[in-house]
């Protein structure tokens, strides 16, 4: 996204803003939930937070379920994440192949469905993402080295 900044100088704060204050309101939900259920539990449950919030009760308050507005910002969160990668994807594949940004936008959703729809059941779906980590490490640990061979020469007869 930095390529499509007016003022590439701010690029490295914007990144550093972006991951950082995300990271602390991870670090943070964390430890309120290692704090209120515990670690085995926190390791054990599938969504943790879900069950942190249901556990604080504030009677005289006009709402009591404060779980309800932590799924409707989850579901935002989901979506605007999902935006993201597929605007992504779409610009990176357009970039690549020379075909319009547009056309790879429509032919990565039904994709993105098929993907969605294969998994039955919960752990299915962990299992894919525990996969995907891995295939995401191998796939970086090959792309990295294999295009600085490609550039090293080029950097070092320009340069």
């Amino acid at each position: 996204m930095t390529a499509f900044m007016e003022d590439h100088r701010q690029a490295v704060k914007s990144v550093i803003i972006g991951i950082s204050v995300p990271t602390f309101f991870y670090i943070i939900i964390v430890a309120f939930a290692v704090a209120t259920l515990g670690l085995e539990e926190t390791a054990r449950i599938t969504r943790p937070t879900v069950t942190m919030i249901r556990s604080f009760e504030v009677t005289g308050v006009i709402f009591e379920r404060f779980e309800s507005f932590l799924l409707a910002v989850w579901m935002l969160q989901i979506f605007t994440t999902y935006v993201c990668y597929h605007y992504l994807a779409s610009i990176g594949l357009s970039s690549i192949f020379g075909k319009e940004f547009k056309t790879w936008t429509y032919w990565i959703s039904p994709l993105i469905y098929l993907f969605a729809a294969l998994p039955s059941d919960i752990n299915e779906r962990y299992l894919i993402g525990y996969i995907m980590g891995y295939v995401l490490l191998a796939f970086i640990g090959i792309i990295i080295p294999v295009l600085w061979g490609i550039t090293w020469p080029k950097g070092k007869k320009h340069g």
